[in-house]
C-alpha cells in the first residue's frame, strides 16, 4: 500500500483494516483515525462509520463493556476518503472515485447529497463512475435529489 500511496501522492496508511485514508477537503490525513462515535470530532464519523460497520465490523471489542458487532464481510478492508466538510464544502467526488479504484478498491460506497447527471457521460463524476465499472469495481451510490 505504501507504493500506491506514494504513486497517488497523498493519503496515508492507518492499519490493516484501514489501509488507505485521505481527506479530499483539507489534505490533512493525520486527523483520520480508527475511532468510534464517542471519540470522533463533532460532525464526523457516525454515518460513514455506521455503514462501514454494517459491512466490515470485525467482531473485536473496542469498549469496556465487551460489546462488539460482526459485519456481513468482517475480513473486508476499508478506505476512508472524506469529501464533505463540516461547513458544507464538497471535495472532488470524481477524484475520490479514481483514488479508490487506483488504490485497489473492489467496492465503492458513496453517500451523496445530490445526484450526478446520469445521462451526461461528459460529467466528471460520471466518467469516474465509468472508470470504476470498467476496472471491475462494484459501485453503490446513495443519492438524494
Amino acid at each position: 500500500m505504501e507504493k500506491i500511496i506514494s504513486k497517488l501522492g497523498h493519503g496515508r496508511y492507518v492499519s490493516p483494516k484501514f489501509p488507505y485514508v485521505h481527506n479530499m477537503i483539507t489534505g490533512d490525513d493525520d486527523q483520520i483515525k480508527e475511532n468510534d462515535k464517542a471519540t470522533a470530532p463533532e460532525g464526523e464519523g457516525p454515518h460513514g462509520q455506521h455503514v462501514a460497520g454494517i459491512i466490515a465490523a470485525d467482531g473485536h471489542s473496542n469498549s469496556d463493556h465487551n460489546e462488539y458487532v460482526v459485519g456481513v464481510a468482517p475480513e473486508a478492508q476499508l478506505m476512508f476518503l472524506k469529501y464533505f466538510s463540516d461547513d458544507g464544502t464538497t471535495g472532488d467526488v470524481a477524484e475520490s472515485i479514481y483514488d479508490a479504484v487506483n488504490a485497489g478498491a473492489d467496492v465503492i460506497s458513496l453517500s451523496l447529497n445530490s445526484a450526478p447527471n446520469v445521462p451526461n457521460m461528459n460529467n466528471a463524476d460520471q466518467k469516474a463512475i465509468r472508470y470504476a465499472i470498467d476496472h471491475g469495481v462494484v459501485g453503490c451510490f446513495y443519492l438524494s435529489i
